[in-house]
Parts: C-alpha cells; sequence; structure tokens
C-alpha cells in the first residue's frame, strides 16, 4: 500500500465523502496508521486515526477474495426477489461484504465504544457495473494506496469522548468483535401439549428435542397501544416448551414464520343520523404503518425446579410467544435459528501511535 499526499477534511459522525459537520466544527487531526492484521480469514488494515473536538474516529479495510464474490454473485443473479425472511438471512450470510461490527477502543485512561460506524464497499467485478457510490469508494482507495483490482470493505467508526475536554493519549489499543448472524433450522407446527419435535443443531451437529408443555391463544388489553388513529393486532399464541439436552440462552431463538398484522387506520365520519356523533370506521390496512414484531421472546427460563438424587432436575420450561392477529390463524408455523459461531475478538495493541500528521 502507498498512499497519495492529497488532503481530505474528515468530521466526526460523518462518513466517507461526506463534508456535513457541525456549525464552527473544525476538520480532525490525522494520525496515519497503516498497520495490517490478520482476523480469522479476513485481512485487515487499519489506516488512519482522526482526533477531533467531539470525539476519535478510526478507517479500517479488508480485503476481499475475488473467487468469493464472483460465486456469490453466480449464487444470487437470477434471483430478482427475496421474499422469505429465511431467503434474505442466506443472502446476508452469504454475501462477502457482509460484516457487522462492533468496536472499542482504549484511548488514554478510558475505553470509548463506537456509536457511529459508517461501511462503503468496492467490488472490480460488480456484475451491473459502476454504482453511485464507487466515486466516493475510489477516492477512498486512492488517497490509502489500496488495490483497486481486489474487493474492499472500508469502515469509518467514530467513538464520542467520554469527558468534555479530549483525552491524552500516546498509543490506541483497539478491540474488534464481529455480530454473530443466524442460522435458519426446523420449521414446525404444534398442536397440543405433550408433543415432540427432534432437530439437529446445524453448528453442533447435536440432536435434541422440544416439548411442548402448554400452548394458548391469548389476548392483549385494548389500552396496550397508546394511538387512537389506529386499530391494532391483539390475538397471539403463547407457547411453553422444554429442550433436552439443554440448549445455551441466547444462542438460539423460536419465531413466528409470519409477520403480524399491520395496524389499521380508524377514520371518523359524520352522518346526520347519528346526531353529530362521530362513527369509527376502519380502512382495511394501514399503508405506512409499522408492522408490529414479536411482543415476547424468552431465552432464559420462565420456570425452574431444583432437583435431588431422589428427584431428577426437570428441564427448564421457556416460553415464547407469535406475531399479532387480528383473526386468529388455524394454526401457527414456528421455525428455529441459532447463532452462528463467534469470532475471537480481535485485539490490536502494537504500533497503532500518535505519528506526525500529514501535511
Amino acid at each position: 500500500m502507498s498512499r497519495t499526499n492529497s488532503p481530505r477534511r474528515v468530521y466526526f459522525d460523518c462518513g466517507f465523502g461526506s463534508s456535513f459537520h457541525r456549525p464552527y466544527e473544525r476538520a480532525a487531526q490525522e494520525y496515519p496508521i497503516h498497520q495490517s492484521f490478520q482476523w480469522k480469514d479476513r485481512r485487515g488494515y487499519l489506516l488512519a486515526a482522526y482526533e477531533g473536538a467531539f470525539g476519535l474516529t478510526m478507517d479500517l479495510g479488508f480485503e476481499v477474495d475475488i473467487p468469493k464474490i464472483r460465486a456469490f454473485f453466480v449464487r444470487w443473479r437470477n434471483q430478482e426477489r427475496v421474499d422469505s425472511l429465511e431467503e434474505q438471512e442466506q443472502m446476508e450470510r452469504e454475501n462477502p461484504f457482509t460484516m457487522d461490527l462492533q468496536a472499542k477502543v482504549k484511548c488514554g485512561r478510558f475505553w470509548l465504544t463506537a456509536e457511529t460506524c459508517f461501511a462503503e464497499s468496492w467490488s472490480p467485478c460488480w456484475p451491473q457495473g459502476e454504482r453511485v457510490n464507487d466515486r466516493i469508494v475510489k477516492q477512498v482507495m486512492r488517497y490509502y494506496g489500496c488495490d483497486p483490482r481486489k474487493g474492499w470493505i472500508f469502515y469509518r467508526l467514530c467513538f464520542p469522548w467520554k469527558t468534555k475536554r479530549k483525552p491524552q493519549w500516546k498509543d490506541l489499543r483497539l478491540c474488534l468483535h464481529k455480530v454473530p448472524g443466524w442460522i435458519a433450522g426446523r420449521h414446525f407446527a404444534a398442536d397440543k401439549a405433550g408433543q415432540e419435535f427432534s432437530f439437529i443443531h446445524p453448528v453442533t451437529g447435536k440432536k435434541h428435542t422440544l416439548t411442548v408443555v402448554h400452548l394458548a391463544w391469548e389476548t392483549l388489553e385494548e389500552n396496550v397501544f397508546e394511538q387512537d388513529d389506529f386499530v391494532y393486532p391483539r390475538f397471539f399464541m403463547q407457547l411453553d416448551y422444554t429442550i433436552i439436552p439443554e440448549l445455551v440462552p441466547g444462542t438460539y431463538s423460536l419465531q413466528d414464520t409470519n409477520c403480524s398484522d399491520a395496524p389499521r387506520k380508524k377514520i371518523k365520519e359524520k352522518t346526520p343520523k347519528e346526531s353529530g356523533k362521530a362513527k369509527d370506521l376502519l380502512l382495511p390496512e394501514a399503508q405506512n404503518a409499522v408492522v408490529i414484531g414479536v411482543i415476547q421472546s424468552a431465552d432464559g427460563p420462565t420456570c425452574v425446579w431444583v432437583g435431588t438424587k431422589e428427584n431428577p432436575p426437570k428441564p427448564s420450561v421457556h416460553t415464547v410467544c407469535s406475531s399479532l392477529y387480528f383473526v386468529p390463524p388455524q394454526q401457527i408455523e414456528w421455525r428455529m435459528v441459532f447463532e452462528e459461531p463467534e469470532w475471537e475478538d480481535c485485539i490490536l495493541n502494537e504500533g497503532i501511535t500518535k505519528k506526525k500528521k500529514r501535511t
């Protein structure tokens, strides 16, 4: 990598190519880093740090293998629409440009958390030709000396200061954490308590059995949603279940395969026969209303027994609720999703020091 000498202005909480900034905010001071590192199968580069009045900004870049890019395009280019949630999750999981990051940096005496992250990607083999943002990405590659014949993901991490004054620092310690994705598992439809459903964990390969303890339709109270302009669905199914052998809470989820019904907007219409009183009518569906998600999903146990040698411990009972409906469907189809294996955090604490700023 070889950098160009053209200067550029970077402001806190602004993405690549953005000139937006707060009134009277000065451009941040740049400290070039140019340090490479290996994280699992990813080759990464710490490009630069920028010290501003409102926080610290760090630019990172990761190489993306061209064969992986071509394989992804071949796999998904004929998909005109991706309707199902599982297809969307699979596409995101296979996308070589998808990598959700969380980051912390130790600056002086303080650990700072990245509250904003901007990302841009580059591929020399986009099937649709040049994209709108390619001009900005080309400027980034040119400035940092990145090879345009490779694929790239660029991140801009923004760490706000914890104090009013900027901390004094000589070096930085960066910790990167990859947010795990989700893998789809078995579907099932439960009709009564006592039903058992076996499944294979897609990560561990172990066999587990889910047993239905209780299921019933429940109804939300009318005043749960405090919006008079809309009528919301109120029916949901509550499912209590056990899993043997137990799974670690937070590493899996049980979900309704359908989304909640969209809220319906109420309109008030006055008629002469009603003596001036307004009559509430319901539109078929609110076109721009937000779809309601799952109202409850408990990974942890809701009921635990303590066992002895004579009375062995019983499995923990978990509770999950379906989406919300105006009219309860005949049956709910559930699906299981499992957390991908976690990457070990990448900790970089060498070579990230204050160097002479670019002039």
